[in-house]
């Protein structure tokens, strides 16, 4: 039989060696820990009634379960991707000020996104947090060149902190909107273009870098010039020493490269060039397979057998 839990699905009893086993599927469009929450709270309801006293009832499957414990171990991922970029900023800057004021891109950018996402009627699935996720190391990126320039300006007049803040943002504020226009540009085709299996569920995506690109681009260019106005001290040499370090290495690099530009220029166009060898070796393939992936066999009987020869043969 058959019966409607609207919007949730709908439920099939069937009858097997005197148990009953219920399947409960969710509509297109329903949320499917939604619907499992309200199945078990209704299960509950159920085993509770006197009509049930004596029954045993338990789940052979709860993919609600799968999903939100997915969500949990993409969220503790994301979380420690976050301190991890806060250490690697705080390396290279040597200044919890400023990289206190650099991180405050990340927490503002994500708020707002996720508003976006509940007016846009995204949910917060796998996919827009593994979107989430790329764009965290993204979101920095802007407010880290914009603090470097205007640190850099104030170094230079260390008793103009207003100026510097103007100074350093109009020297790269071109080049960050730039930057990051490209990065999103990347992505709006999949919002926007022709609509398919695949493109449907990278818009979850897609989204949510697109919108935290566009927040972490207003931010760099408005409240850190403003809290690097006030908050930002020019730099002791012990604080930089580290990137100092780094700095010299890379600037005899460099005049290696100015001094051998047409071998410099060779080696970028073969390595861009070797990039066939392994593009024809690696698989294609429309999903990734999972090595965990369930089994389904299927088999129909000729004829009846007893249990013990059936498990037999399944076996």
């Amino acid at each position: 039989c058959f019966h409607r839990i609207p919007p949730a699905g709908y439920t099939c009893l069937t009858t097997l060696m005197g148990a009953i086993g219920v399947s409960i599927y969710k509509e297109s469009g329903a949320n499917l820990v939604d619907v499992g929450e309200r199945a078990l709270a209704e299960v509950d309801r159920i085993g509770k009634t006197p009509e049930m006293r004596g029954i045993s009832v338990f789940f052979l499957e709860n993919q609600a379960d799968g999903v939100t414990e997915s969500l949990s171990e993409l969220l503790k991922a994301g979380v420690l991707g976050a301190f991890l970029s806060l250490f690697v900023l705080y390396f290279f800057l040597r200044s919890v000020t400023t990289t206190l004021m650099v991180s405050l891109a990340i927490p503002v950018a994500i708020t707002i996104t996720l508003g976006v996402m509940y007016f846009l009627g995204i949910s917060l699935n796998i996919l827009s947090m593994m979107g989430l996720m790329l764009a965290v190391g993204m979101l920095v990126d802007n407010a880290v060149v914009v603090s470097e320039s205007i640190h850099t300006e104030h170094e230079k007049t260390p008793d103009d902190a207003r100026g510097a803040a103007l100074r350093g943002v109009s020297a790269v504020g071109l080049a960050v909107a730039a930057g990051t226009l490209t990065s999103a540009a990347v992505f709006l085709p999949i919002i926007f273009g022709e609509q398919d299996q695949i493109s449907i569920f990278l818009t979850h995506v897609a989204t949510a870098i697109v919108v935290s690109l566009a927040i972490s681009l207003f931010i760099a260019q408005t409240v850190i010039p403003l809290a690097a106005s006030r908050l930002d001290r020019p730099a002791t040499k012990n604080q930089n020493a580290a990137v100092e370090y780094l700095r010299g290495h890379y600037v005899r690099l460099l005049h290696w490269n100015m001094r051998h530009r047409w071998l410099a220029a060779s080696m970028v166009i073969l390595t861009l060039l070797s990039a066939a060898i392994p593009m024809s070796i690696v698989e294609t393939d429309m999903f990734p397979q999972d090595s965990t992936r369930r089994l389904y066999m299927p088999y129909h009987l000729d004829g009846h057998y007893p249990l013990a020869r059936l498990k037999e043969s399944v076996d």
